[in-house]
């Protein structure tokens, strides 16, 4: 026969094992790979863990990574009071900021902004803007425009009469190819 007041206890001692506090402890970044979406730290006392997750999970799944700076000083909590399963809380300087989109990643570094998909690079930094896709880049694109538009020539039959069509025609067909093939 079992015993109410034993079987409370059991259950009580059960849920308050695993609602144990997290520990929760101050580190040092040592390394970060954004393959595995982990870090290797070394707590205060030169312990070092491995594999310490940059967030909640580490699937390809959408979502935002804080990628803290190797040297910089991160909180780390245990997850559910693990021994071996670590995850980032918080960091005090942050190397970048990297999107999962539909399994692409989009990263943001401070003091500029580099969003990169397959060969599309799209980059603002205090210098300038950079637009890319593959070999061609819009500043390329725009410099040949200047160029074909300082060598127009047009011809005319007669002074007052209609120009004919410019003698780089072609060469501004080819440009106008080179737009739709970067920008849509």
């Amino acid at each position: 026969m079992s015993d109410p007041t034993r079987e409370f206890q059991e259950a009580l001692d059960k849920f308050v094992r695993r609602r144990v506090t997290t520990v929760i402890f101050p580190a040092i970044i040592q390394s970060v790979d954004l393959e595995t979406m982990t870090c290797d730290v070394r707590d205060l006392d030169d312990h070092d863990l491995f594999d310490v997750r940059l967030r909640a999970d580490t699937s390809d799944s959408d979502g935002w990574i804080l990628v803290p700076s190797v040297g910089s000083s991160v909180l780390v909590a245990d997850i559910g009071n693990s021994e071996t399963d670590y995850c980032l809380v918080g960091t005090s300087t942050v190397n970048s900021v990297t999107a999962l989109v539909n399994g692409t990643r989009l990263e943001i570094k401070p003091n500029w902004a580099l969003a990169s998909i397959d060969t599309v690079t799209f980059q603002i930094k205090a210098d300038g803007l950079y637009l890319k896709k593959g070999a061609e880049s819009l500043k390329k694109i725009l410099d040949d425009l200047i160029d074909q538009v300082n060598l127009l020539t047009v011809t005319c039959a007669a002074p007052g009469a209609p120009s004919t069509v410019p003698l780089n025609s072609a060469a501004f067909t080819a440009i106008r190819t080179r737009v739709d093939n970067l920008l849509k």
